[in-house]
């Protein structure tokens, strides 16, 4: 009885850390797909930004011709202002993306820390296990040549 019971224990481990590895891959895939995701709404984010700061840009400066003063440097000043603006907030989109790929990074490695540590509590389980079989004990040591 002792001897089925220790082989259910360590069957029962040894699909336990089949499924935690599993379910770190699949983590892992997750976190890869919802970061490519956030890319493509940040290169999106991005390129609205800079479309609306070409057209501000021409409201600038097509409100200054239609003043007469197109070639001002008050025309040129509210430009590089738009300009600036948006180098800006996309510098700040670029930065934001950087970090987050950092956190994507440390989730993975997280998720593969998870995974060694159930493998490494699966085999300590199985040596527990066999360490309580007195039979399994004398096996191993038959078979290392150590008994």
């Amino acid at each position: 009885m002792a001897t089925a019971l220790a082989v259910i224990s360590i069957v029962s481990t040894v699909v336990g850390a089949v499924k935690q590895n599993k379910i770190a891959k699949a983590q892992r895939k997750q976190n890869k797909i919802r970061n490519k995701i956030a890319s493509i709404g940040r290169r999106r984010n991005v390129k609205k930004q800079i479309a609306a700061s070409r057209v501000r840009a021409a409201q600038a400066q097509s409100a200054g011709f239609s003043l007469g003063v197109g070639g001002s440097t008050a025309v040129a000043g509210a430009v590089a202002g738009v300009q600036s603006d948006t180098a800006s907030s996309v510098g700040f989109s670029n930065l934001q993306s950087t970090g987050q790929g950092f956190i994507a990074s440390l989730q993975n490695d997280i998720s593969v820390l998870g995974q060694q540590i159930s493998t490494v509590g699966a085999i300590g389980s199985i040596a527990g296990g066999l360490a309580s079989n007195p039979k399994a004990v004398a096996g191993i040591e038959n078979f290392f040549g150590v008994g």
